[in-house]
């Protein structure tokens, strides 16, 4: 069985940890996207819905509010989109 994973070292670190196949997609926004929040953020689940039922592989980053909306974020998770929430967002540049 471990013949299949990567072999050690730390430049192969961000490949080992996401075995999906498929192209990967990183997406970075403000904020996970829940609709009742603004505008654009309907459309931007239609989009994340529409990678994921094409077969990609997405990962979704909230650059400046990492708070995990519901049932927004756990309708993403059930569509396979990986969502980072909880931590620390991003520092912005002054």
């Amino acid at each position: 069985m471990l013949k299949d994973h990567f072999p050690p070292g730390p430049e192969k670190i961000l490949r080992a940890r996401d075995r999906r196949k498929g192209t990967k997609i990183l997406v970075l926004d403000d904020l996970i996207p829940a609709s009742s929040m603004g505008s654009g953020f309907p459309r931007s689940n239609v989009l994340l819905k529409n990678l994921a039922e094409l077969g990609y592989v997405i990962t979704f980053f909230p650059t400046s509010d990492s708070f995990p909306y519901q049932p927004y974020t756990s309708e993403l998770q059930q569509m396979g989109v990986e969502v980072f929430y909880g931590g620390r967002p991003l520092s912005r540049a002054s």
